[in-house]
């Protein structure tokens, strides 16, 4: 459709540089939101991990303590069971919340305080099992705080100025392309490759909500360890 004055080699030549400058620049800032974005969720994955291992050490060490140790035993097993369904509930909706405040005496951090050792080996243990405590209580409210699901602003701005430059290069790739079935095909499957790279930098900085969720394995597997 366009005058052949816009269709000669010139011209072409100089598309195909520009669009080869958007193009470069494309790929580098889909790689590196694809890169930061896969690094905050392997980070989340990390502290999921960790925070299951402590948790079984600490059901270890309540159960090193002895006797007195039951109900804070039973309110760890409570607790965990809690989390993994805010965090992967049956309904499919994800998005956990802190906690709203309890009565101190249901807090595991309470009732492990108000333990009574009666010798130094308990009191070392029952030490240890409260600073544990509340890293976990820490930990779970950072996992918290860092999945939230909104998306900030300056972030979907970026993205929307990548999704302009691959519009303009698909824009390229079409004056000068014949009208056929091939063409067609070809401009489709690049078309929904950049579109996954894109659904998938989105995905990636929602850990615990969409398609790419976070697996809930360390926590069961915690679950499973626990009163054992």
């Amino acid at each position: 459709m366009l005058p052949a004055r816009h269709l000669t080699d010139e011209s072409r030549n100089m598309v195909t540089l520009g669009m080869g400058i958007v193009a470069t620049m494309g790929a580098i800032a889909v790689g590196l939101m694809i890169q930061g974005a896969q690094i905050s969720f392997s980070a989340q994955r990390s502290d999921l991990i960790d925070m299951s291992a402590k948790i079984v050490f600490l059901d270890k060490l309540l159960a090193d303590y002895g006797p007195g140790a039951e109900g804070a035993r039973e309110t760890l097993r409570d607790s965990l069971e809690r989390t993994i369904n805010q965090f992967w509930p049956k309904d499919g909706s994800g998005g956990a919340k802190i906690d709203p405040p309890v009565s101190k005496s249901e807090t595991l951090y309470y009732q492990i305080l108000s333990l009574k050792p009666d010798n130094d080996a308990r009191h070392a243990i029952r030490d240890e099992a409260l600073s544990l405590t509340y890293d976990l209580a820490l930990a779970r409210d950072s996992i918290v705080m860092g999945q939230s699901r909104s998306i900030p602003g300056v972030f979907l701005i970026v993205l929307g100025i990548i999704l302009f430059w691959f519009v303009s290069i698909f824009f390229s790739f079409g004056l000068y392309a014949p009208m056929n079935g091939t063409v067609v095909a070809t401009l489709i499957i690049s078309a929904l490759a950049v579109t996954l790279a894109l659904f998938m930098i989105m995905e990636l900085n929602r850990p615990f909500d969409g398609l790419l969720r976070m697996p809930s394995a360390p926590l069961v597997e915690a679950l499973d360890h626990i009163g054992k």
